[in-house]
């Protein structure tokens, strides 16, 4: 079982407010060098998603990627979409993961971490459970 927090934050519409976050590992392509990077557990994403500013530092040539059109809150954008080997707790698992312009901050998709795990929100901390782990 792996287990993450809420981190509390201030928005200027709702006061404080609390964010599901997720600490994972991103491999480099073409290397064995591993980035943390905090992303918000969003259960409502298809994909993961990061800055396009990330693609370089991991490796990744967005002209070698699937272009592919999404919507989400702010309208129609291009995503540029490649397979990545991610590490979440003591678990490695490839998933898709796409990289897109404008100011959004990392988000973790449904996408392989939702089928590996089964994701709990509860009230003070989210929960991933590997399926074989709810069978003892």
């Amino acid at each position: 079982m792996i287990k993450f927090g809420y981190e509390r934050q201030e928005s200027s519409l709702l006061g404080v407010i609390f964010r599901p976050l997720a600490e994972i590992y991103i491999k480099k392509k073409g290397e064995e060098k591993w980035y943390r990077v905090l992303m918000i557990i969003d259960s409502g994403a298809d994909v993961t998603l990061l800055p396009s500013m990330y693609a370089g530092i991991l490796g990744v040539d967005l002209n070698e990627c699937k272009k592919q059109k999404t919507r989400g809150i702010g309208g129609f954008a291009d995503v540029y979409i490649t397979d990545m080997e991610v590490r979440i707790g003591g678990e490695k698992m490839r998933t898709f993961v796409g990289f897109i312009e404008g100011d959004i901050p990392p988000l973790m998709g449904r996408t392989d971490f939702f089928g590996t795990f089964e994701v709990f929100f509860k009230r003070d901390e989210i929960l991933f459970i590997k399926g074989d782990e709810n069978e003892n």
